[in-house]
């Protein structure tokens, strides 16, 4: 199943998708095509079932000037120059950052989660 979300902030339109394979060709076209139509300015992705050093080709794909991944490499992010973004918590099943963009007077907190599946795995959550 995946889940999908575009938050506009303003002009700056975020994407999030638990896209379960993010270096398939399908995938790419399918995220070129949303990143350009929706003009999306930072993505994140859950799940990418891709080896790490795969995100830079993925960023020069689809015309990002940044990117990061967490330490399980479950929780991919990207995004465009004018943003900020410092990591606050890196951890097997989150990603928890400040962002801060250049038009932006104050900056934000966002917390990306991407949980295990089962009950004991994810009681480090809570």
């Amino acid at each position: 199943m995946s889940i999908l979300f575009a938050l506009p902030f303003s002009i700056y339109n975020f994407l999030l998708w638990n896209i379960r394979g993010a270096a398939g060709k399908s995938s790419v076209r399918c995220l070129k095509y949303l990143v350009r139509a929706h003009n999306i300015s930072v993505l994140v992705l859950f799940g990418p079932l891709a080896d790490a050093a795969q995100i830079d080709g993925l960023r020069l794909r689809l015309s990002f000037e940044f990117c990061l991944f967490n330490v399980s490499n479950k929780i991919w992010l990207l995004w465009r120059s004018g943003f900020h973004f410092t990591v606050l918590r890196n951890s097997e099943q989150l990603l928890h950052v400040m962002m801060a963009h250049d038009s932006w007077s104050s900056m934000g907190m966002a917390t990306f989660v991407y949980i295990k599946c089962t009950c004991t795995e994810r009681r480090a959550l809570w």
